[in-house]
């Protein structure tokens, strides 16, 4: 699976990920690489919502399983 098939796959299932711009950067058996920019997650006092924060460590933590599915 290609990071591009992936990162489509997650935004379709997991929808928040679209919304917080998740990028799947690399994805593969030994390494997975995921960002989110700043500015969409940003809250009142400049820095990110803590819930969209959990959301992408969540998705991080759970990437090795997924890319071996």
């Amino acid at each position: 699976m290609t990071s591009e098939s992936l990162e489509a796959d997650i935004h379709r299932q997991i929808p928040i990920t679209a919304a917080i711009g998740v990028q799947i950067l690399e994805a593969t058996a030994d390494r997975v690489e995921i960002s989110a920019p700043l500015a969409p997650n940003i809250n009142h006092r400049e820095t990110v919502f803590g819930g969209n924060a959990a959301a992408v460590a969540t998705l991080a933590a759970w990437m090795p399983v997924l890319v071996r599915m």
